[in-house]
């Protein structure tokens, strides 16, 4: 069903120019077989009528001057230049038709007439740049009563911000109100200051064409200014140089306008469908479709049976002509039309939602069909509708609070640990989520320790304290929350300490970076781990340096071997080395030319020399060997036995002891001595001797070996 309005009212002449034509305009017959019956005939076209518009000079036509360049709206009469950013008379007397420099140019032909009016919506750089014309009424407009403004708007199609328009008509009870905006260009719409009042906003669209507009208002007090031009909100287009025209704008009292159907009973697709006219005008009335007279219907209504019957469909144009004493008048046009539609349309469906449409439920995301009857025309229409799941965005938030305090999130408030789940709303959207994570930090009682030196003190937290004890403070920790600390005070003592120390005749020692050369008691005072004062008493003594001497033998051609070091000849030598307290001696030699030097391998033949090598182990102990035949090895303690039994021995001239045994090739064994040793009175002469071997050979260096000679 489709209600097209007629802004025009017709004075029809089809009625009286059937005396001089063939065509009779109301028979529903091809009277001058020109194929076209009654109203689709030119012969019965009426004249147009249009009602006597309030606003003076409605299309323009009237003019003081032809306009030659932009802001001279002053050439068309009775119209004012409401707003201080200046609409643009546009006029085919001269060559101006727009703003050339944004290649602006009015459609042609103009709707009404040869003039127009061109204006801007927002500009670069200057969004708030619009341009408004008004005008005082030549009637003021009276409140309570239903006007209609019907006008025409002009589209251009070179610029994409030219071919939408949101547009808003202002009124105002004083005609000084106007001009507006106190000289400020970029004052915007009229409602911006305080004397105007929005009649209300409309949006249209066209292309390189001009558009037929109407809008129907009410005013709640009388009016005696209107101002017409672009909505208050910032045109989205306004860098990109938006231009639009004004032409033929026709301002009256609502029922002025055209002959409506003031009311539809009934459906398309019902039983009947009924069409009233309006009863306020006195005539004679005749309904046509499709232009051609319906015979018989000459009643303000027409009903129609069955008009969806598939056998003789009622489809068509439906409208009425009134013939009154001062003419015919074609009345508003009724389009029948009950066809089956089929739309296709988009929806989001949020999780857990529920789109119902007709007897369909819809919960997930699917392409449906759905079968609808109109209640308005009873006929069926189809919606394949395409669901899509909507967007349901996350937030996550975390946060953290002290005990005792409250986190507020929207309004909700938190007070304990743990995840939350907010759910929001949003208009025209799916609901979005936020996760909140809350921890709650608890006061803390924190314990330290700190100590300070005897005679000291510390400072904490800006106060100073000399005795030990326990300290309190109340703080605030890097959560922001109250903490307790307890800091238990320790006093250190100073500390004494005792040390004894030793060092080498003629050398120093170092303790404490002090060089000491003597020995004696001294005291140091340093500063110990705890970074206190401590005193060191140091008890020093001095160790003496030893001087031996060792005298030996030595055949010619032969060696003996002394701490290392290898002697071949007689003489007194001098050997340094390191006692047992670490102190470096002296080792005196003196090597003597041995008497009856002979081959020394054992025989049976009466005395002779014997040599006797004794060389250091790396273990620990000695090798003890006897003329390069045999060998042992010993301890110390075992070394030292030998050594003094063959000194004694050799003193005693024995020849019945060890050294005989030796002499006759007795295994030389750890056990030789138990077997074959006597006991003699003690020489002293066999102690000496004895000592400084042992001196001797336990000075030497591992791996050395010492010679001498035993004589049996």
């Amino acid at each position: 069903m489709i209600l097209k309005r007629t802004a025009l009212l017709f004075l029809c002449s089809c009625l009286s120019l059937a005396l001089f034509s063939q065509e009779i305009c109301n028979n529903g017959i091809d009277d001058d077989d020109d194929g076209l019956v009654d109203l689709n005939d030119d012969d019965c076209v009426c004249e147009s009528f249009m009602p006597s518009s309030l606003i003076p000079n409605p299309s323009f036509e009237e003019m003081s001057c032809c306009p030659m360049n932009e802001a001279q709206l002053f050439c068309a009469d009775d119209w004012i230049q409401a707003s201080s950013a200046t609409t643009d008379y546009v006029h085919t007397c001269g060559p101006y038709l727009g703003l050339e420099f944004i290649d602006a140019v009015a459609p042609l032909p103009f709707p009404d007439g040869e003039g127009a009016i061109g204006f801007r919506d927002g500009k670069p750089g200057s969004l708030n740049f619009k341009e408004y014309t008004g005008a005082c009424l030549m009637q003021p407009l009276q409140a309570g009563e239903s006007y209609m403004l019907d006008f025409f708007i002009g589209f251009r199609d070179n610029v994409e911000g030219s071919m939408n328009l949101e547009m808003a008509v202002f009124a105002s009870m004083d005609c000084g109100n106007i001009p507006f905006g106190g000289g400020n260009p970029d004052f915007g719409c009229p409602t911006n200051g305080g004397d105007f009042v929005l009649l209300g906003e409309m949006e249209y669209s066209g292309s390189n064409e001009w558009v037929n507009a109407t809008f129907e208002f009410t005013p709640d007090q009388d009016y005696n200014v209107i101002v017409l031009g672009p909505a208050c909100a910032i045109n989205e287009n306004a860098e990109l140089d938006p231009y639009f025209y004004f032409d033929n704008i026709i301002l009256a009292q609502a029922s002025e306008f055209g002959l409506p159907i003031v009311e539809i009973t009934g459906a398309p697709c019902g039983d009947q469908l009924t069409l009233q006219s309006s009863e306020d005008i006195q005539g004679d009335f005749q309904w046509y479709k499709d232009g051609v007279a319906i015979i018989g219907e000459t009643n303000s209504s027409l009903t129609i049976m069955d008009p969806s019957n598939p056998q003789d469909p009622q489809d068509g144009v439906y409208q009425v002509v009134v013939t009154t004493d001062t003419g015919c008048f074609l009345g508003d046009e009724y389009v029948l039309n009950f066809v089956v539609t089929e739309t296709t349309q988009e929806a989001e469906i949020c999780v857990g939602d529920t789109i119902i449409i007709g007897n369909e439920i819809i919960t997930e995301a699917a392409e449906y069909s759905i079968v609808l009857e109109s209640v308005i025309t009873q006929c069926d229409s189809i919606i394949l509708l395409l669901v899509t799941e909507g967007d349901m965005p996350e937030e996550n938030i975390s946060a953290s609070i002290c005990a005792g305090d409250v986190f507020e999130l929207n309004g909700q408030e938190y007070d304990t640990a743990g995840n939350f789940i907010q759910t929001i709303e949003r208009d025209n959207a799916c609901d979005s989520l936020i996760n909140l994570e809350l921890t709650v930090t608890a006061t803390d009682t924190i314990f330290d320790g700190l100590s300070f030196c005897a005679g000291s003190s510390v400072i904490i937290d800006g106060t100073e304290y000399d005795e030990a004890g326990t300290v309190v403070l109340d703080l605030t920790d890097v959560a922001g929350c109250d903490s307790t600390v307890l800091i238990e005070l320790t006093e250190l003592p100073a500390e004494t300490t005792d040390e004894m120390a030793s060092f080498c005749e003629g050398s120093s020692i170092i303790i404490g970076d002090v060089e000491y050369t003597e020995a004696g008691n001294f005291t140091q005072t340093f500063t110990n781990q705890a970074g206190c004062d401590s005193i060191l008493n140091i008890v020093l003594t001095t160790l003496s340096t030893d001087s031996t001497e060792v005298e030996t033998t030595v055949c010619p051609g032969e060696s003996v071997l002394i701490n290392g070091e290898e002697f071949t000849d007689p003489g007194v030598y001098t050997q340094g080395f390191t006692n047992q307290a670490g102190c470096d001696s002296t080792l005196t030699i003196l090597i003597e030319r041995e008497n009856g030097c002979v081959d020394c391998d054992l025989t049976e033949e009466g005395n002779f020399k014997t040599k006797v090598e004794i060389t250091k182990l790396q273990a620990g102990g000695f090798l003890l060997e006897l003329n390069d035949l045999q060998s042992i090895e010993i301890t110390k303690d075992e070394l030292e036995d030998f050594v003094y039994t063959f000194a004694q021995e050799e003193e005693n001239k024995e020849t019945n002891g060890a050294l005989r045994a030796l002499h006759k090739k007795a295994a030389l064994t750890k056990d030789f001595l138990s077997k074959h040793k006597k006991p003699y009175v003690a020489s002293n002469r066999a102690i000496q001797e004895t000592k400084n071997t042992m001196q001797t050979v336990q000075a030497m260096q591992t791996g050395r070996t010492m010679s001498y000679w035993i004589s049996i």
